[in-house]
């Protein structure tokens, strides 16, 4: 099996609870102190060259459980083997292979529920190609 990544570092948009600002931020990124909830948009293309047996996943690092994530307005699930944690927090894949189109838009939802500020460390598509 072959294995390479993209990393998604940015640039990627920032809604913070709801407001109609957003801005551009890169991970990683810390979200302010007295955030409740967060939405991070990343567009992105389709990688070139992928076959019908390549799988494409997205592994999301931070420092905290996400609460949700989204590839062209649908929810895609966590692959519940693959939360794990890192050094500096967890590490979350999911699964986007048949969620892909030539054009993509990413979100993920954080919520602040947990007493501290969240941190994302990276979002790193990762194709594997058999």
């Amino acid at each position: 099996m072959l294995t390479h990544t993209i990393r998604l570092a940015g640039p990627w948009e920032l809604t913070v609870d709801g407001r109609d600002d957003p801005v551009c931020v890169r991970l990683p990124f810390a979200l302010p102190d007295d955030t409740r909830t967060a939405q991070l948009t990343r567009r992105f293309h389709r990688p070139a060259g992928l076959t019908v047996q390549t799988v494409v996943r997205i592994e999301i690092g931070l420092n905290d459980r996400l609460r949700q994530l989204d590839v062209n307005g649908t929810q895609i699930p966590v692959i519940q083997p693959d939360i794990r944690e890192s050094a500096t927090g967890w590490i979350s894949a999911f699964d986007l292979t048949t969620a892909l189109l030539p054009f993509n838009v990413l979100q993920i939802e954080l919520a602040a529920d947990t007493g501290r500020p969240s941190e994302i460390q990276s979002a790193v598509l990762v194709i594997v190609e058999p």
